[in-house]
């Protein structure tokens, strides 16, 4: 995981506060153990973190669980699954950055 990650994030050019895997975590999602792990790591508390993320079971819902600020990245407007309420929904990251911004 850890590898994998920081040769994609080298080749993207961007730079991050912090990077989470499971390697790291020693957990895999859909644990909130990683987005746990995570908040530690930032050193903030959960309502301050925005995860954006497109599935629901292994990534908003656990985020949700554990307190983060969540927004569902719905790139081909596909129906909401029952049971979870992301607190936004982005049809892109371009809405996403517009959201983060206002």
């Amino acid at each position: 995981d850890n590898d994998i990650l920081r040769e994609s994030v080298k080749l993207m050019g961007v730079e991050f506060d912090a990077l989470v895997t499971a390697e790291d975590a020693k957990v895999y999602k859909p644990s909130p153990l990683i987005f746990e792990f995570a908040l530690q790591r930032l050193g903030e508390p959960p309502e301050r973190i925005l995860h954006v993320a497109f599935g629901f079971k292994y990534d908003l819902a656990p985020a949700k669980q554990v307190g983060m600020v969540t927004c569902w990245l719905n790139r081909v407007s596909e129906p909401k699954p029952e049971g979870i309420k992301p607190d936004f929904v982005a049809a892109s990251l371009h809405e996403v950055v517009s959201l983060v911004s206002s």
